[in-house]
């Protein structure tokens, strides 16, 4: 390969390699010139301005041209250092004017945090020996930059702006080669002399758009993604002279020790996903945990092969490396993937808890398509978590650039939330995910931004909309929600950290589900409830947080379970105003029969309330002229009327030509998350979806209301379903369980589905625990073994002592899903319709079906472990 000065002879020639280039990266098949100048001949002029600033090279294989490379000694930094964290590079200045720079404020700035910022940060990648600060062992603490440092940095940075620094960097503005076969070798011949043409500069700068695919020699650069809020939306890449060194020796150091106890894992994470990771201990002698390690950042690309080469020496075929939530993430982590952790319904012992992000490493392990678009999921509801959750572990694309907004934090939500706070932390969300504590204030379509409660504004290249409904207390004068005496229930929880005990008089307004877990609250701070009243708005005016049919319900079960609710008095116009003292509010209402209600009381939780929309996404919406019907109206790949925009949640639903009542809210929304998630990932594969078909949905929703007494509710249906229990809908059936545990009941439809499941308890700890509902519903009754067959014997009294069965453990497994499919394809081959043979027994005499069944599922728990089941002799089926 050999590489020369272009001449104005090529232009013909190079034209041709150029637009075959355009349709690999287009934005690197651009000429560049410094003037504007018309378009014409654009390469020759380019070609004629060569001199010591400007290069254009071209590279020669066999007589033949195979590529060409513009490169620019003009580069402006400022920009650069003022968006991009360049410390490591010396801020792209000469090493010895940065580190003037440095000395220079220490002269003028003495005291500890200068000499903090100097240990912090001394030490740039321009030597090629120089290797940056290691990584924390495991569990160990790294400590986080003060604001002093930070200040010290900006001052430093200033300074060189300030005077006459020339940049230690040249820019390449376009790259081309042609044919493929030849393009990794004649890129990095061009590189290679690009820096011999610049022998005084020691980096070469390449800026590309967020969603420009990389080319093959951008794998010997290190990838820059700006941070939230920056000014400049480009992707910053950058290459040291001495990254490709071939005969370099010593580029960074790790410490690693063998990992042989997975019961931690297996417990928390998807182990089963990593290549030859098993569950017997003494097959994994092979696995190996890193826990400390650096490199030179200079050689960041080859990060991967130090880590084979690692695995070599050690005779490893797997790297683990566990980050916890008070370590900060390192650059290697790229290379590693990471372990999705498992949504465990049945929680493990405190012991098998984990407290750190799972990552593996292994050979041969599929390189994933890098994404550097911005995408900025608004809202850190379950929805919202999941679509960052899906993103993170999506199998064929890395998401470089997640933005997450969680005012107030990522909260965990009611009991029965998927996203706990012990999830949280496997998920690693600092390892990769922007969390920013901040609301959207308004979105700018034309620029697309948002601009944030903080005054910033956030360039994205994909906006989620996912956060919740809003909940206007309903009140009809909505002045009086300004009382220190009146709460509304989201606000209930801060009121009660400030003292509730010793309230003596508590009025509380709303529907009934809402009310009870207002009370419940106040119980468990303290509060009488004997000194409570509950003011139940009548049936036009309400309007329930939760599930209108589980408030519906409610009463019912709760009266068949011996749980005794507030006495509620039903009340309609509602108003209140402060008393003559100040120190109360007066109430007043009318009564159902028409009477005046007039009370006082020192505590008024207004739990009823309206959801909607939150104000500033319908001002959004008016503004931007998204289609907002109620809800925000997407089409079935989850997208509004503006393609860069999706929403997904309680915020949004499906648009009227696909069927009418299809808002998220009706459907799981852990499950909406993902399938939103799928089609974001998607637009990067295949940027036009077209107008596909809505989505499957098919796992159920589960509501849960707190009750007063320490009791629980909860009500699980089908996805999308029209909560038959409410109804006696043809052909329905009911099997209703009241004992000691609770009352209990599955409706099932007439093919044996069964389409919901209820549970109400008054004990504390239920024997039948709320989120175990959710899986059975869906599922043949058949599933439930001798369940129906039983019951209608009236030898089944107690259903939820049933339900928690040792043998029943199988199908609250959170991968029992993917077992259950795996049957029925393997079963298809019989000619039975699937929905026919889920849940149908087989007959003894059909040997093939029985042995593919036995197989699959003795497969299945031997994947799992034995720890994980116990109660199944799995050992009698293993040769």
């Amino acid at each position: 390969m050999k590489v020369r000065d272009a001449q104005v002879r090529d232009h013909d020639e190079l034209l041709q390699i150029i637009a075959r280039s355009q349709l690999r990266c287009p934005a690197l098949a651009q000429v560049s010139l410094r003037e504007e100048s018309p378009p014409d001949y654009a390469l020759a002029r380019l070609i004629r301005q060569q001199g010591h600033e400007d290069k254009v090279l071209v590279a020669q294989f066999a007589g033949q041209l195979v590529g060409c490379m513009s490169v620019t000694s003009m580069v402006a930094v400022g920009p650069l250092q003022e968006n991009f964290d360049l410390q490591t590079y010396d801020q792209l200045v000469q090493p010895d004017v940065y580190e003037a720079a440095l000395a220079a404020h220490m002269q003028r700035n003495t005291g500890a945090a200068v000499g903090k910022f100097m240990t912090e940060n001394s030490g740039g990648a321009t030597h090629a020996g120089a290797q940056s600060d290691p990584v924390p062992a495991q569990g160990q603490q790294q400590p986080a930059d003060t604001a002093s440092s930070k200040q010290l940095l900006a001052e430093v940075l200033q300074e060189l702006q300030k005077g006459d620094t020339t940049p230690n960097a040249f820019a390449m503005t376009m790259l081309c080669c042609d044919p493929e076969s030849q393009q990794k070798a004649a890129s990095l011949a061009l590189l290679a002399a690009a820096f011999d043409a610049f022998p005084d500069k020691d980096y070469c700068l390449l800026t590309l758009p967020p969603d420009s695919p990389e080319l093959p020699l951008l794998a010997t650069f290190t990838r820059l993604v700006p941070p939230p809020g920056s000014s400049l939306v480009e992707v910053l890449y950058l290459c040291h002279r001495f990254s490709l060194l071939e005969d370099f020796q010593v580029i960074g150091m790790a410490t690693i020790q063998p990992f042989t106890d997975l019961s931690q894992l297996q417990h928390s994470f998807h182990v089963a996903s990593v290549p030859g990771l098993t569950q017997d201990g003494a097959a994994n002698k092979h696995v190996m945990l890193l826990t400390s390690f650096c490199l030179n950042p200079i050689f960041a690309h080859r990060a991967e092969q130090f880590l084979l080469d690692i695995l070599k020496r050690c005779n490893g075929h797997l790297l683990l490396y566990l980050l916890s939530p008070d370590q900060a993430s390192i650059e290697v982590l790229r290379v590693f993937r990471q372990v999705a952790p498992r949504h465990r319904l049945q929680g493990a012992p405190a012991t098998l808890q984990p407290e750190f992000a799972l990552f593996a490493f292994w050979h041969e392990a599929s390189s994933r398509t890098p994404v550097n678009s911005h995408v900025v999921v608004a809202g850190a509801s379950v929805c919202g978590l999941s679509v960052i959750e899906s993103l993170l572990m999506h199998e064929t694309l890395a998401f470089n650039a997640l933005t997450l907004l969680a005012p107030g934090g990522h909260c965990s939500g009611q009991p029965a939330a998927m996203y706990k706070a012990d999830l949280i932390v496997r998920l690693g969300l600092h390892a990769s995910v922007n969390v920013l504590d901040v609301e959207l204030v308004s979105i700018d379509r034309e620029q697309q931004t948002v601009v944030l409660s903080d005054n910033r504004t956030l360039q994205y290249g994909v906006l989620v909309l996912s956060m919740g409904l809003s909940c206007e207390a309903m009140v009809l004068n909505q002045s009086a929600l300004g009382l220190p005496q009146v709460v509304s229930l989201p606000m209930l929880p801060g009121r009660i950290q400030k003292g509730v005990k010793a309230t003596k008089s508590i009025i509380v307004h709303g529907p009934i589900s809402e009310a009870c877990t207002a009370m419940a609250q106040l119980e468990a701070a303290g509060v009488n409830l004997q000194s409570a009243r509950y003011l139940r708005p009548s049936r036009q005016a309400e309007i329930s947080l939760a599930e209108e049919a589980a408030g519906l319900m409610l009463p019912a079960a709760a009266q068949a379970a011996g749980v005794a609710l507030p006495a509620a008095r039903q009340v309609s116009n509602l108003e209140v105003q402060r008393a003559e003292d100040n120190s109360k509010v007066v109430v007043t209402a009318t009564g159902s029969s028409g009477e005046s209600i007039v009370e006082e009381a020192d505590l008024l939780v207004v739990a009823a309330a309206k959801t909607e929309v939150p104000g500033c996404i319908v001002k959004a919406a008016a503004q931007n002229n998204l289609v907002c019907d109620g809800r925000l109206v997407v089409d079935a790949a989850f997208r509004t009327n503006d393609p860069k925009i999706f929403a997904a949640g309680t915020i949004a639903k499906f648009s009227r030509r696909y069927g009418t009542g299809l808002c998220h809210s009706r459907y799981n929304s852990q499950e909406v998350g993902q399938k939103a998630a799928e089609s974001i990932a998607a637009t990067f594969n295949s940027p036009f979806l077209g107008d596909s078909a809505l989505p499957k949905l098919q796992i159920g929703r589960l509501t849960t209301t707190a009750l007063p007494g320490g009791g629980v509710f909860a009500y699980a249906h089908a996805a999308g379903g029209q909560h038959s229990s409410l109804m006696d809908t043809q052909g329905h059936r009911r099997l209703v369980s009241q004992t000691q545990h609770g009352y209990c009941q599955l409706t099932l439809e007439a093919s044996g589905i069964i389409q919901s499941a209820l549970l109400c308890t008054a004990k504390k700890e239920p024997e039948l625990p709320p989120e175990l509902l959710l899986p059975l519903v869906g599922l043949s009754v058949s599933y439930l073994h001798e369940l129906l067959h039983n019951y209608e014997a009236g030898s089944m009294p107690d259903v939820p002592y049933y339900l928690r069965q040792p043998w029943t453990s199988l199908l609250y497994h959170d991968r029992f899903p993917q077992l259950r499919s795996a049957l029925l394809q393997n079963l298809v081959g019989t000619g039975q319709p699937l929905q026919e043979l889920d849940g149908n027994s087989i007959g003894a005499s059909d040997e093939t079906e029985v042995a593919c069944v036995q197989n699959d599922v003795v497969g299945f728990l031997k994947l799992q472990g034995a720890s994980e089941f116990p109660q199944y002799a799995v050992s009698a089926y293993i040769s």
